[in-house]
């Protein structure tokens, strides 16, 4: 799944969203930091339906070094692998949730903006370990939500309802999920993967 490769709608959109909720169904998205065998292994033991997303441009990630000088990664001791990165020395002003692929987009704009934010990136979706989240919320006060898919009816409008239902105060930011179908054309794609980016400029993490 994914897009920044130009397959088009074929092969570049996120579907993961069609498949969260369903009862006794684990769907997961993989990142660079999960522990594959695992994460397979937790869901043959369970003997649930595993649907399992991984964005193309995960099979060529890599760390990106100067974050490690500044953030502490850390991996939740249950079985989400939800991954946690924080900053070192400074309290982070904001939340920010996210999966998959989602992962590298937030490093690398951390690392050019220069921003003091707590990511939040669980591998298994749904169902959704909701603690992590939470427990970052209690810090920050505020979450933005970062997709690449339809953020309507997706993972962001799935958890915005969790949260309410939860009684947390916090201020919601927005989410920058892509409510389009990704074009086969490069130049296309870029234009529109890009605008989605950008709205993490306009909420001023």
């Amino acid at each position: 799944m994914g897009g920044r490769r130009g397959y088009g709608p074929t092969h570049s959109q996120s579907l993961e969203r069609l498949f969260l909720g369903v009862p006794e169904v684990l769907v997961t998205s993989i990142n660079k930091f999960t522990d594959v065998t695992e994460l397979y292994n937790y869901g043959l033991v369970n003997g649930m339906p595993h649907i399992s997303f991984e964005h193309k441009l995960n099979y060529s990630s890599k760390c990106i070094k100067i974050l490690k000088e500044d953030y502490i990664y850390n991996k939740s001791a249950d079985s989400s692998q939800t991954i946690i990165i924080t900053p070192k020395n400074d309290y982070p002003k904001t939340t920010v949730v996210t999966f998959g692929y989602g992962v590298d987009l937030i490093e690398n704009y951390i690392a050019e903006n220069g921003c003091r934010v707590e990511v939040v990136a669980p591998t298994i979706i749904s169902p959704l370990n909701m603690l992590p989240i939470i427990k970052s919320l209690l810090k920050t006060g505020r979450l933005f939500i970062l997709e690449e898919g339809a953020d309507s009816f997706g993972l962001s409008a799935a958890l915005n309802l969790e949260l309410n239902k939860s009684k947390i105060n916090f201020e919601f930011l927005g989410s920058s999920g892509n409510s389009n179908i990704i074009p086969a054309s490069v130049s296309a794609e870029s234009l529109l993967l890009d605008d989605y980016i950008s709205k993490l400029n306009e909420v001023g993490l």
